[in-house]
């Protein structure tokens, strides 16, 4: 991702299956800085996952499963 903050990036997960869709996301910071990186998984205006990092260059890593609320 690169661009200006606050970007949203829509996902539709199929709900119904056996199996329901788990939703991750893995984004890494492009700057040396010690600024917050936060990516938040959100479903029907509800936060469901969010984590956070200022190191530098550091990495989120966030996963949803709906079936677990």
């Amino acid at each position: 991702m690169e661009g200006t903050t606050p970007a949203k990036y829509q996902v539709e997960v199929k709900s119904g299956y056996a199996q329901p869709e788990v939703v991750t996301a893995d984004v890494r910071k492009q700057a040396e800085d010690n600024t917050t990186l936060t990516v938040q998984i959100v479903s029907e205006d509800n936060i469901k996952q969010e984590q956070s990092t200022t190191e530098p260059f550091g990495i989120v890593s966030v996963k949803y499963n709906p079936s677990e609320g």
